[in-house]
């Protein structure tokens, strides 16, 4: 099973500044809520099982995000809508061409404590978090809009 970090509990992040995105990208110029039909070569990585099940899947694309080399790149379908993008990385110097990139394109983020690798952003499409821990690390991204009818099906 490959890990993503669970819907459920992958948080509502701390509000922080506007990101200077907020358009409906998710990444690689796939919009929130696309088909899984227009995700070329996606393969079968999984179910996460919170909201009557999120399909995984993962490509055999370049893995990459911007300067940074990945190892994979998961993408969570709900009721067979792009609803969640979780890029991962195992090294630190992997993680950190990550970060500067994700602070290029997104701005700093909102970090709870300085001495923590964890960042958060929010704006009117998007949610993110970007972690590192134990050698391990991940930029993890949310359709806001999805979200929305999520929670009202489920509500907490």
């Amino acid at each position: 099973k490959i890990f993503t970090p669970p819907v459920r509990s992958a948080i509502d992040p701390p509000l922080s500044q506007p990101s200077r995105s907020g358009d409906t990208v998710g990444y690689l110029d796939l919009k929130w809520g696309v088909q899984l039909s227009q995700v070329e070569g996606a393969t079968p990585a999984g179910t996460d099982p919170d909201y009557g099940g999120v399909q995984l899947y993962t490509t055999k694309d370049s893995h990459r995000f911007g300067r940074a080399q990945v190892d994979r790149i998961i993408y969570g379908f709900w009721q067979g809508k792009l609803y969640t993008i979780t890029v991962w990385t195992s090294n630190f110097l992997d993680f950190n061409d990550l970060k500067a990139d994700a602070f290029r394109r997104y701005g700093k983020g909102f970090q709870n404590r300085v001495d923590v690798e964890k960042f958060y952003w929010s704006d009117d499409t998007t949610d993110r978090l970007l972690s590192y821990d134990y050698n391990t690390g991940f930029l993890w991204m949310r359709s806001r809009e999805i979200h929305e009818r999520v929670r009202a099906r489920y509500p907490d």
